[in-house]
């Protein structure tokens, strides 16, 4: 966590980024990159990628991706598409993002080399429960939703990693860039409970493939879990 300021980045371009994976095998880590999106400032996507991968597409995981067969055959491959946003992405550059490590390792950036500076918004607006005492991390969906009254999720229920990164850089620009975190974390902390996750909907799985990489208890492909943030 940055401990952001609103003079922090002022002179240094930002961009928020968000990544959709497909999956390649049954397990909760057989993904692989299908599609990449990068939101300027202005709220205008500046780069959009389809990723064709190299690895043979085992589920398109439909609910979530709105991929359907077919949809990536037109799509370039991830070495194409990573030397083009890196061309794209200038040096200066602080990305924004939910969990954007994930994003990060998945685009294989590296701070100091491809971007200055990184924002992660899980951590962010990570809220205490107001009983309890503990932290509660909140989803995109939800804070989006409860701070903006903007939704993520497309008609079909799935979602885009364009309105994912828009979602992003509208928390940035409302509430980071204004310095009004600790409303917003307020907010979040006495608001309604969150609407149940599509993977959580499907019981975390998808056809044959596993949907609990952060749910232990419900795994069935015994691959290794992962921590929310």
């Amino acid at each position: 966590m940055l401990g952001i300021t609103n003079t922090m980045f002022d002179k240094d371009p930002v961009y928020s980024i968000d990544v959709e994976c497909i999956a390649t095998g049954r397990g909760h880590n057989d993904r692989a990159v299908c599609s990449v999106a990068v939101v300027d400032q202005n709220l205008q996507v500046v780069f959009e990628r389809l990723v064709k991968p190299a690895l043979k597409i085992h589920n398109y995981l439909t609910p979530i991706t709105g991929f359907t067969q077919g949809d990536l055959d037109c799509g370039e491959s991830l070495e194409v598409v990573l030397r083009d946003l890196y061309t794209f992405l200038p040096k200066n550059s602080i990305i924004i993002g939910q969990a954007i490590d994930g994003d990060l390792t998945w685009l294989r950036l590296q701070q100091g080399v491809h971007f200055k500076g990184r924002v992660d918004l899980a951590q962010e607006f990570a809220s205490q429960h107001p009983v309890y005492g503990s932290i509660m991390y909140h989803s995109l969906a939800h804070t989006s939703r409860v701070l903006l009254g903007y939704e993520c999720f497309e008609s079909s229920g799935s979602h885009t990693a364009a309105n994912d990164a828009i979602a992003s850089m509208m928390l940035y620009n409302e509430y980071i860039v204004t310095n009004k975190i600790a409303q917003a974390k307020h907010i979040l902390a006495i608001a309604s409970r969150p609407l149940p996750s599509i993977a959580k909907r499907m019981n975390y799985r998808c056809d044959d493939v596993c949907m609990a990489a952060y749910m232990p208890r419900l795994c069935f492909c015994g691959a290794q879990s992962k921590r929310s943030c």
